[in-house]
């Protein structure tokens, strides 16, 4: 017989599972609908909650790292999965109440050669950066992912991390980054399906879950709000923990900005400044204290300050009464389809407009700045 040669989408259809098409409404109700008392009785047996990151990541909920490009949210996440997989605490300030658990990191970003370069250049580099052995990678194969719906894209990363869990006694897991398994991150009905799904997957499994997003525009030197998390306004409502990573394009200076959330007291947003440093191990993230972030946000350099820190509402106003104004719209049916009055249309405007001049103005001192401090051995971050 001729010996025949597959392809990567020929392989992938032969291994599929096959699943028989739902004629009928699936057997189990979308609610659950019990007396309270009964209800509370039954919550009884659930285990209590345990803190992997004090107050913002834990077991059975799903977090969300989120900030500009560029910013080392990879670096971020990175320490993270390794202090989870050691049961150490966080950047010296965030208790791990949940003790060494094996980790897996769900790498879309950095391929094979990327990988080495970052951490096993040679022999000697590759035991200085030596991972616990419960320290886990998953990597897609994007020849078969490529030519996958966003849905069989989903339900195989589900099914991948289901298999880690089940092998590996997997309880913590990182998803870097949301962008490649969904073909069209903006499209809001894409990615509320796909974090619906991992925030089931976690309360099922009692696995905690980290997902990293980008945001729609550039925020450094912006105060970062999570408004500006790509796809469905709703997923910062979804999700149990919120964390930003940003930087002032001026200056270089980074940080991470904890969001309050259900499972924190904090009424206002917690910020801790850092750098990356030249790893002489796996850890390249060095704290550097908590300021304000606003304090932060206005340093220019040299004792400068920014002359001002936009409401990015209003930015976002402006850019859209701009751009429907073009379009021939008049301004009265502009102001009602944006809910608001048509002074605050122009109020908006002319805050936009001073926005992007100081933007324009920022980028090339930004691209200056951040081209001399890099984020060691990474360029796709």
């Amino acid at each position: 017989d001729e010996q025949r040669s597959y392809s990567p989408w020929d392989i992938y259809q032969m291994n599929k599972p096959i699943k028989a098409e739902l004629k009928t409404k699936p057997s189990k109700p979308a609610y659950e609908f019990a007396q309270m008392n009964d209800y509370l009785q039954a919550t009884l047996s659930l285990p209590k909650l345990t803190y992997m990151m004090d107050g913002y990541i834990c077991l059975g909920q799903l977090t969300f790292l989120f900030g500009p490009e560029k910013v080392g949210k990879t670096p971020i996440a990175m320490e993270m999965a390794l202090n989870m997989a050691k049961g150490e605490k966080h950047f010296g300030h965030f208790r791990n109440d949940a003790g060494p658990v094996p980790t897996l990191y769900l790498d879309n970003e950095l391929q094979a050669r990327n990988l080495r370069k970052r951490f096993s250049s040679d022999e000697e580099q590759l035991m200085l950066h030596k991972f616990p052995d419960n320290f886990y990678r998953l990597q897609p194969d994007k020849a078969v992912t490529g030519l996958m719906s966003d849905k069989e894209i989903m339900d195989a990363t589900l099914e991948a991390i289901e298999d880690a869990r089940i092998n590996s006694n997997i309880q913590f897991v990182v998803i870097d980054n949301m962008a490649p398994l969904i073909e069209d991150e903006e499209k809001a009905t894409n990615a509320k399906k796909f974090i619906s799904q991992l925030i089931a997957y976690a309360d099922k499994t009692d696995v905690g879950i980290l997902v990293i997003q980008h945001v729609t525009k550039q925020y450094e030197s912006q105060i970062l709000r999570t408004s500006a998390m790509r796809g469905s306004g709703r997923l910062k409502d979804m999700a149990a923990g919120l964390i930003g990573v940003n930087v002032n394009g001026h200056t270089g200076q980074r940080y991470l900005k904890f969001f309050p959330s259900r499972n924190v007291e904090e009424a206002e947003s917690q910020v801790l400044k850092f750098k990356t440093v030249k790893p002489e191990s796996l850890i390249v993230i060095e704290t550097q204290g908590w300021e304000q972030e606003e304090v932060i946000i206005q340093e220019r350099g040299e004792g400068e300050l920014l002359d001002e820190i936009f409401n990015l509402e209003h930015v976002d106003i402006g850019s859209a009464f701009i751009r429907l104004k073009r379009d021939g719209n008049k301004a009265d049916d502009i102001a009602e389809q944006l809910g608001c009055s048509r002074q605050h249309l122009y109020d908006c405007k002319k805050v936009y407009e001073k926005w992007e001049k100081q933007n324009i103005d920022n980028k090339a001192i930004r691209d200056k700045v951040l081209s001399l401090s890099p984020i060691p051995g990474d360029s796709v971050l």
